[in-house]
């Protein structure tokens, strides 16, 4: 498995697992009728907490970098106590979509290096249910050394 190259994917990992792990529980607990105290009488309480931890899938899309902004109010102090405003500042990506004939706009997670410059194809996770609701995964979006 590669590594995960932001904490967004590393977060979408983990809480898929721990829902899983949830949601396994609770059909163990219910099935074998393990008393669970304060859950309502019932291992199957679980499962609806499990199923909240699962990471909703999105449908994949081609999207395209269209503007790449530094946030210089943000600052993140990695050298010293005093800091120069935007030495250590995130970067967000705008990117465009289309989704069914329509085109849209998502802005990316805080990135903590800087998107390489050039054309750039990340991949957007939409909603199908609202198109205009999306994700840029940040894994695919290169990043200057």
């Amino acid at each position: 498995m590669e590594p995960m190259k932001s904490v967004s994917g590393l977060c979408a990992l983990l809480f898929g697992l721990i829902g899983g792990a949830f949601v396994l529980m609770g059909a163990v607990f219910g099935l074998l009728k393990v008393p669970v105290r304060g859950a309502v009488h019932s291992g199957w309480a679980f499962v609806p907490l499990g199923l909240a931890c699962l990471r909703a899938a999105g449908i994949p899309v081609a999207g395209a970098v269209v503007q790449v902004r530094k946030y210089w109010w943000i600052n993140w102090n990695t050298d010293s106590f005093v800091n120069w405003p935007g030495k250590c500042s995130p970067w967000v990506a705008r990117c465009s979509y289309e989704y069914q004939g329509q085109t849209y706009q998502v802005n990316s997670c805080l990135l903590w290096r800087e998107p390489a410059p050039g054309e750039q194809r990340p991949v957007v996770y939409v909603d199908p249910n609202c198109p205009r609701l999306a994700f840029v995964d940040a894994d695919t979006l290169r990043c200057r050394a």
